[in-house]
């Protein structure tokens, strides 16, 4: 009996074939490089030649590959606002579209931004300042032989350190299950809202090849000076070092640097993108939008509409 999980159907199944087949593709040119790299450095007695005549007979692939993601990628209604705006090629655009498929299935920016790895979580953070466990989240494991779960949620070992397990249905022994966890606190740790980070044990809480795609792009709208975007990234940056004006020290720690500032105001300007992005996607197929979470129920002001083509400037 094959005990996978079902798989998920996707809304644009043909254009995450084509990413996969360039995945395939593009993915060994780095095995290829590092090689030549190896052999130039005097490290291998492999010939570098050879490697270059591979990479040379898989770039046509490469290239097919490319063309078909952009051909896919174009029937979806937000691609032309997309590859309007400079520093976003044909194959971004492809790729990012690709790796979240569906935009029905994030109902808020905030969905939006985690699988994407921009977003904010309650983490337990112990005496030294380092995370422990997120407040609550998800872990796989195979279902042992005779066990059945009811619905609700059980609590193993109600002490500290322990969790509190949400479990569900029918399952059978080898099944992958995925559950719910609730941690509950060792003494002395404390909650912070932290940028979502991978936990050994748990599962990711964003998509890592999408998180990897987004930070290219963020270097891209800086290299390429792109409007509306890179004017963001400045002035949060100007703003960041007026309320920090010098990096402190904490626990052993250094807080405020260059390198701190610099990502948090990326980090903005990446939150933007992504916030108009899914704006627009929705509206192109007919979706309600809302505003984000801090606007609508915490009642935080400053909201800023997401802006349009000609208004930012954009233009490859």
């Amino acid at each position: 009996m094959d005990k996978r999980m079902d798989p998920k159907p996707r809304k644009n199944p043909q254009l995450w074939q084509a990413y996969l087949f360039w995945e395939e593709m593009a993915r060994p040119q780095t095995k290829h490089k590092q090689r030549i790299k190896s052999i130039e450095a005097g490290k291998s007695n492999l010939d570098a030649q050879f490697e270059r005549d591979v990479m040379e007979m898989q770039q046509p692939l490469i290239i097919s590959a490319q063309e078909m993601m952009a051909q896919y990628g174009s029937l979806i209604p937000v691609w032309d606002w997309m590859v309007g705006i400079k520093g976003i090629g044909d194959l971004t655009a492809a790729k990012i579209l690709a790796l979240y498929d569906d935009v029905g299935k994030y109902r808020t920016i905030s969905k939006f931004w985690r699988v994407g790895g921009q977003g904010l979580y309650k983490y337990w953070i112990d005496e030294r300042g380092v995370i422990q466990a997120p407040k609550d989240g998800y872990k796989s494991r195979k279902a042992k032989a005779g066990e059945w779960i009811k619905n609700g949620t059980i609590c193993e070992e109600c002490t500290p350190g322990a969790v509190l397990v949400k479990k569900r249905g029918d399952i059978e022994p080898g099944q992958v299950i995925r559950e719910h966890i609730v941690v509950v606190p060792e003494p002395g740790w404390r909650l912070e809202d932290r940028a979502d980070v991978r936990l050994k044990g748990w599962n990711s809480p964003y998509n890592k090849d999408l998180k990897r795609e987004i930070w290219l792009l963020e270097r891209s709208f800086i290299w390429q000076q792109t409007p509306y975007y890179v004017d963001l990234y400045y002035e949060e940056k100007t703003r960041l070092r007026t309320v920090h004006p010098e990096k402190i020290k904490i626990n052993g720690r250094w807080k405020y640097t260059d390198g701190h500032l610099d990502n948090m105001a990326r980090r903005k300007m990446c939150k933007r993108f992504l916030a108009d992005l899914w704006v627009k996607w929705r509206e192109s197929e007919g979706l309600p939008v809302s505003r984000p979470y801090v606007i609508e129920i915490l009642g935080h002001t400053g909201y800023i509409e997401p802006m349009r083509e000609l208004e930012r400037g954009g233009g490859r």
